[in-house]
């Protein structure tokens, strides 16, 4: 984004990569060959490649030995065959010019096995000018939820041009209006996302935050863990509601080639074993329909081939 607007402006400038243990940068455009949005090529002499897990991996003889005194740091530092574990985790292009996406341990695994980098779609979000910061939580979860903390300024101005009546800071958040226009917002990034990247439900911060508040760096963004933990009772109730009771009856017909499979289904109806439900979802596959039972009671779900 930054890069972008000095662009606009004539302004370019060069991004680079590198980490303390590669001792200098591993990657820098240069003139000629920049690349908006990615860190470059490698430099001469160093070699990098994307793991399976989408890891950065790096060799190269600027790349530091270990750790001193820390054997056991060192080994989970580097690969089987010697590279070095950089913790971020990126994409090359078939130019051969890299981009970091996210670090390793922010990546979100759902329920269903998918891999999601959550920086994407928070930088998304970010572009909005009602949203200020965005926190995108999914781990082990069937589906990813959002925690947005709204930008009051431009929410209210909003707010105001559209009549739309509020006291406070946290019955801003609450407006029905405010919530449609983040609603909104999620809709459009969702559009530039596969849909098991997509966000189905999200959450506004009705407190207003400060630099003094825990929930925030110096630099004024969220805590991704802090926030998980002090938020778990809204996330978990934004659990519970994800699937609405008014679809109750209702067949769902899933293609074949569906990005859902029967795992995403099944990681989806287990989370829900205790919801009210009534629903019903129906997947073709090799050896027929698979049609999986919510009770509408807060009775086990059942299964049954047909």
């Amino acid at each position: 984004m930054a890069q972008r607007l000095f662009d606009a402006y004539g302004l370019r400038y060069a991004e680079g990569y590198g980490l303390t243990e590669t001792t200098a940068p591993t990657n820098v455009s240069v003139p000629g060959a920049i690349r908006i949005g990615t860190v470059g090529r490698p430099l001469p002499g160093v070699g990098i490649r994307i793991a399976d897990d989408g890891e950065i991996l790096v060799h190269g003889v600027g790349v530091f030995r270990g750790y001193r005194g820390q054997e056991e740091a060192t080994r989970e530092t580097f690969s089987d065959d010697g590279w070095l574990r950089t913790g971020d985790v990126g994409t090359v292009d078939e130019d051969g010019f890299y981009r970091i996406t996210d670090r390793m341990k922010d990546i979100i695994i759902t329920a269903g096995g998918k891999n999601v980098t959550p920086s994407e779609l928070e930088n998304e979000l970010k572009f909005s000018p009602y949203v200020t910061d965005a926190v995108v939580i999914g781990d082990k979860l069937p589906y990813l939820t959002v925690i947005i903390m709204i930008d009051q300024e431009n929410v209210e101005k909003y707010a105001q041009d559209h009549d739309v009546p509020f006291s406070n800071y946290a019955s801003l958040t609450r407006a029905p209006e405010v919530q449609a226009l983040i609603q909104g917002v999620i809709d459009e990034v969702n559009k530039k996302f596969a849909r098991v990247e997509q966000i189905k439900k999200f959450f506004l911060l009705d407190t207003q935050l400060t630099a003094e508040d825990e929930e925030l760096t110096p630099t004024m963004k969220l805590k991704r863990k802090l926030v998980q933990t002090k938020y778990a009772p809204q996330i978990e109730a934004i659990a519970v509601t994800a699937l609405d009771a008014g679809h109750a009856g209702k067949v769902y017909e899933l293609a074949a080639d569906d990005a859902w499979t029967l795992t995403d289904l099944a990681a989806e109806l287990c989370a829900c074993v205790t919801r009210r439900l009534g629903e019903q979802l129906k997947v073709p596959g090799a050896c027929g329909s698979r049609r999986v039972v919510a009770s509408a009671t807060s009775r086990p779900i059942s299964s049954e081939i047909g």
